[in-house]
C-alpha cells in the first residue's frame, strides 16, 4: 500500500486568529484552496469544540497489557480504544497495536502508516511512560493530470487523508493542562471559568511501565494503567447520576393520584312536581350544618320534603353508575320507591331522587307530608362492590360520611346518612 506520513502543525498554531469557511456563490471559480479551506473549517471546529467542552484524555480502552514471546520479550499489546489528544483530535485505534519496548524511546514513534513498524533511536530502561498522539498519512495516490508542459510537476497525487496515530515511550510523563476547579469552587468563590491554555504537548499518556531487566519477560506487575487521565462519557456520567441520586434507598417518584369522586352536598327539596322533577326549592342544606356524621340528622322541617338532591366533587360522576340499586332511601319497612333525576336537565355532577309513594294526607286542610315524623330513615349511595357509583375516570366512590366533602381520600365508601323529620 502507498502512503506518505504528514507533517501536521503545531496545535498551539492553530489557535490564534478566528476560523474562516468559504462562501459560495454561483459562478464562483473553485480552487483546491477553497476545497481545502472548507474542510480545515469544520475539522477546526470539531477540535476546538473536543478542547474546551471535553479535554484531554483516554474515553474508552487502550489498556496496555503484557505479551512477551520468547523472542521478544519486552512486547506489549495496546488494546482497541478511543481518546481525545490535548488538540482536541480524536484517537482512534481499531486494531490491538503490539509494541516491542525494547525498539521504544523517546525518539522512536510508531509508523502512523504502519502502526506495527517503529521508527526512530530506539533504547529504553528503568522506567517509561508509553504515549500515543493523532497523526495522518496519505493514502491512495492516484494519477495526476500535468499541469504546463509537466517538466517538474509530479504525475501522481494521494487523493485520500487517513486519520491516524503514533505511539512512543518517554522518560519522563508528559505535560497536561491543569485540572479544572470544582463545581463548589466556582460556585462558592463566584470565580469565572477559565479557557484551558493552548497545549504544548501532543501525547495521551498510556500507561507506565517498569522495564524488566536482564532478560526477563514483561508481566502485569510491571505495567500501571492508573495513571492514565480519563474523560467520562454523557453515558457513563449519566448511569453513575442515575445510581447516585436515584439509587434503591432513594424513594421513587409516585405518580400523581386520580382526583376521587366524593359528596359535597346534600340537599332536602319540597314542591317537586312529578311532571316536573327539576323543580322544587332546597328547605335544608347540609353544607351549612355543624353535624355530627355518627348521629342521625334530625329536623322538623323535612317533613315537607318530597326530594333528596345530591352534589358531588371531583371528576365527573359516570351517570351510567347512578340508578336505584346504587341510590336509595329506606325507611323500617324497606327500601322506599323513588324516581331517579339525572342528565342535562341538572347541574353537572347533581343528581336527584324523588319520593314515588303516596304521601301522609293530613285529616285537616294541610300539606301532604311525605316523611313521617320520628320515623327513621337512610340515604345509601353505593361505593363499594360491584354496584359502586363510579368517576369519569373508573374510579369508586370515596363516599364515608365523615364531613363535606365526603370520604376518606381513598377510593371506594358508601355514603350513609340517617335522617328523621323530628
Amino acid at each position: 500500500m502507498c502512503t506518505k506520513v504528514i507533517s501536521l502543525q503545531e496545535c498551539s498554531e492553530a489557535q490564534v486568529g478566528q476560523l474562516e469557511r468559504v462562501k459560495f456563490f454561483p459562478r464562483m471559480l473553485l480552487a483546491v484552496d477553497d476545497m481545502v479551506t472548507e474542510s480545515e473549517y469544520h475539522r477546526e471546529k470539531l477540535k476546538r469544540h473536543n478542547r474546551y467542552l471535553h479535554g484531554t484524555g483516554i474515553v474508552c480502552g487502550l489498556e496496555v497489557t503484557p505479551a512477551p514471546t520468547a523472542a521478544l520479550p519486552l512486547q506489549v499489546k495496546i488494546g482497541t480504544g478511543y481518546a481525545l489528544g490535548p488538540c482536541g483530535d480524536e484517537i482512534f485505534v481499531g486494531e490491538s497495536i503490539l509494541l516491542d519496548l525494547s525498539k521504544c524511546g523517546p525518539d522512536a514513534t510508531t509508523d502512523p502508516c504502519e502502526p506495527s513498524i517503529v521508527r526512530g533511536v530506539s533504547g529504553v530502561r528503568g522506567t517509561v511512560f508509553i504515549v500515543i498522539k493523532y497523526s495522518e498519512c496519505f493514502a491512495r495516490p492516484v494519477r495526476a493530470m500535468p499541469a504546463g508542459c509537466a517538466c517538474e510537476d509530479e504525475d501522481c497525487e494521494y487523493s485520500r487523508v487517513r486519520d491516524s496515530f503514533q505511539i512512543s515511550c518517554l522518560d519522563r510523563p508528559p505535560s497536561g493542562p491543569p485540572l479544572p476547579p470544582s463545581f463548589c469552587d466556582v460556585i462558592h468563590d463566584d470565580a469565572p471559568l477559565t479557557c484551558p491554555p493552548a497545549p504544548v504537548d501532543p501525547w495521551v499518556l498510556l500507561a507506565r511501565v517498569t522495564v524488566p531487566s536482564g532478560g526477563q519477560p514483561v508481566n502485569t506487575n510491571n505495567i500501571d494503567n492508573t495513571v492514565r487521565r480519563y474523560i467520562f462519557s454523557s453515558a457513563v456520567m449519566q448511569a453513575q447520576m442515575i445510581i447516585c441520586c436515584c439509587g434503591e434507598d432513594h424513594p421513587k417518584p409516585q405518580a400523581e393520584p386520580n382526583p376521587l369522586l366524593k359528596v359535597a352536598n346534600i340537599r332536602f327539596l319540597r314542591g317537586v312536581e312529578p311532571a316536573n322533577p327539576t323543580s322544587g326549592n332546597s328547605i335544608l342544606d347540609m353544607v351549612g350544618l355543624s353535624l355530627n356524621p355518627s348521629q342521625p340528622l334530625k329536623n322538623g322541617l323535612l317533613v315537607d320534603a318530597n326530594a333528596v338532591e345530591v352534589v358531588f366533587t371531583g371528576p365527573t360522576v359516570d351517570l351510567t353508575t347512578i340508578d336505584s340499586s346504587r341510590v336509595k332511601v329506606e325507611d323500617q319497612s324497606g327500601v322506599i320507591p323513588g324516581k331517579i333525576v339525572k342528565g342535562a336537565s341538572l347541574p353537572e355532577n347533581t343528581i336527584r331522587w324523588v319520593f314515588d309513594y303516596v304521601p301522609v294526607v293530613s285529616t285537616v286542610a294541610l300539606p301532604p307530608r311525605f316523611l313521617r315524623k320520628k320515623t327513621p330513615y337512610t340515604l345509601t349511595l353505593a361505593g363499594t362492590g360491584p354496584i359502586a357509583i363510579k368517576s369519569s375516570l373508573g374510579d369508586a366512590l370515596d363516599g364515608e360520611h365523615k364531613q363535606f366533602p365526603s370520604g376518606d381520600d381513598k377510593k371506594g365508601g358508601d355514603f350513609v346518612l340517617n335522617f328523621r323529620a323530628s
